[in-house]
């Protein structure tokens, strides 16, 4: 049995104890004190003995209090949100606010004189508060996690145990092997356009990008429809990752380099920390590159290359087709001085003999009004003609046709296509001739548009183009995206047109 307490309000012991009797059943039996919640509750119990002659009740309230705190503490754990359970300082919170709900009740219990009401009123007021100020302000200053922190964690951990002795260039990527060119005489990779061969892998080594053919071989990946040879890379259009790489190479180097996934954006940051808080989703990389060649001017360049194969001296070609050029496959009549226009070369061949050339244009030539005009078409606007053609790259390799024949040579034959003459629908404009109902590039129209100009009237009769090759550079073609893994950026083409009866 308790003693009496001294409190003036005449509380006694046994109403303490139906007090704590009415605590337990209320939490479910736990008892255990705690004075470790935020802002303690035990020093607030050491703080009212001073202010109030019930000192021995109201510390035993406070101890009450705690063990409701606690519980409250459990009760939230147990049935809040995921988002309040971490971090666990939230849960806490709550928790304090939870338990203070169960001193209103402890208060009714144990505080019966108006004097101790008054001043347990106060203490409680300021106790309420604080955890709704806590619970503001913790709110409003909880951090987010900073964007990439668990990737940098990963890919530091990862270069940490795979190339420990790697650092980082000055724009953050990691060079773990540089062969410089053999021979005596060194030229700086430094213009805008740079000619590679490059493979792309994963931190595991998987390889999801080449155009190395040797290694596509090795891998059993080669498709002969594909193209393989030096990729174009802008410097000002590359991801930034790959631009750093570069940088420092000269032609004919060799470099393998580690790549963090936030430097793979086409955006320009100024620090590494700016990478980070910015770009999102990247794959960290590994590529090997060997610099074979380069530019400042793309245009020019691609004119130079078809200046050469014009003369019989083409840039990267298999020997089979360096031998159908020597034989006369493609253009005898011109030279690299006859271009049609700037970046177009165009050589017709008449069906019963001789070439039609930008010499011979306009001689003999009318149009559907007997004009002479040499832009003109001598063809009627709503003619339907069909034709027969081939696609090459400058490199020999065909990447489209209608004849099946030259598409099971070349290697790509499609079971199941129909290979046939197309139908062409003509117009008052080169712009305005369609392809089995389908827009072409420029470079295929004006081939097209230039072959009806070469009709030449002699009497009565016609004499018309039977079949015209066109080399144009990439403007006219697919520009600086290529298309697909089979025409390369900036590429120049080659398309070789027949003039058919109709559908056979």
């Amino acid at each position: 049995m308790l003693a009496r307490s001294n409190c003036s309000d005449g509380v006694t012991a046994r109403g303490h104890v139906n007090g704590r009797e009415r605590f337990m059943r209320m939490s479910g039996g736990h008892s255990k004190v705690s004075s470790g919640l935020p802002g303690g509750i035990a020093p607030l119990a050491r703080t009212v003995r001073t202010i109030t002659p019930c000192s021995l009740g109201i510390a035993k309230t406070f101890a009450l209090l705690s063990a409701s705190a606690e519980f409250g503490l459990t009760a939230i754990y147990t049935v809040a949100p995921r988002q309040y359970k971490s971090p666990r300082l939230h849960a806490n919170k709550f928790a304090f606010a939870f338990g203070l709900l169960h001193c209103s009740r402890l208060l009714r219990i144990f505080a019966s004189s108006e004097d101790l009401k008054k001043k347990m009123r106060g203490i409680f007021i300021t106790m309420a508060l604080a955890p709704a100020f806590l619970l503001a302000t913790g709110c409003a200053t909880e951090k987010e996690t900073p964007a990439n922190e668990a990737e940098k964690r990963y890919f530091d951990a990862w270069m940490q145990k795979y190339h420990p002795d790697a650092v980082a260039t000055e724009h953050w990527v990691y060079i773990i092997d540089d062969i410089p060119a053999t021979g005596t005489s060194t030229e700086a990779a430094d213009k805008d356009y740079v000619f590679v061969t490059y493979t792309e892998k994963d931190l595991s080594g998987n390889i999801s990008g080449t155009n190395d053919i040797e290694i596509a071989k090795k891998l059993n990946q080669y498709n002969e429809t594909y193209y393989y040879g030096p990729a174009i890379w802008n410097r000002s259009s590359i991801m930034s990752g790959v631009m750093y790489a570069i940088e420092g190479m000269n032609i004919g180097d060799f470099r393998s380099v580690i790549i963090p996934g936030w430097l793979m954006s086409y955006s320009r940051y100024s620090s590494e920390k700016d990478y980070l808080a910015n770009v999102t989703g990247g794959s960290n990389a590994i590529y090997d590159i060997k610099i074979t060649g380069q530019t400042d001017d793309i245009m020019e360049w691609q004119v130079e290359e078809m200046e050469k194969f014009i003369d019989g001296k083409p840039w990267q070609t298999s020997d089979d087709f360096k031998d159908f050029i020597d034989d006369g496959g493609l253009f005898m009549a011109i030279s690299k001085a006859d271009s049609t226009e700037k970046g177009f070369y165009y050589e017709g061949r008449y069906a019963d003999g001789g070439y039609d050339t930008p010499q011979t244009l306009g001689q003999g030539q009318e149009d559907e009004d007997g004009d002479t005009d040499e832009d003109a078409s001598p063809f009627p606007s709503d003619t339907t003609v069909y034709i027969n053609y081939t696609g090459r790259l400058m490199n020999g390799q065909v990447f489209d046709t209608t004849i099946e024949r030259t598409a099971k040579d070349y290697g790509i034959y499609t079971a199941g296509k129909e290979y046939k003459p197309l139908e062409v629908s003509w117009g008052s404009s080169y712009g305005e001739l369609k392809l089995d109902g389908n827009s072409v590039i420029s470079g295929f129209s004006k081939t097209l548009w230039r072959m009806s100009q070469g009709r030449k009237t002699e009497g009565e009769e016609y004499n018309d183009v039977a079949n015209a090759t066109g080399l144009f550079w990439s403007t006219l073609g697919y520009g600086y995206s290529g298309s697909g893994n089979v025409i390369p950026a900036y590429a120049p083409l080659i398309f070789e047109i027949e003039f058919t009866e109709g559908e056979e």
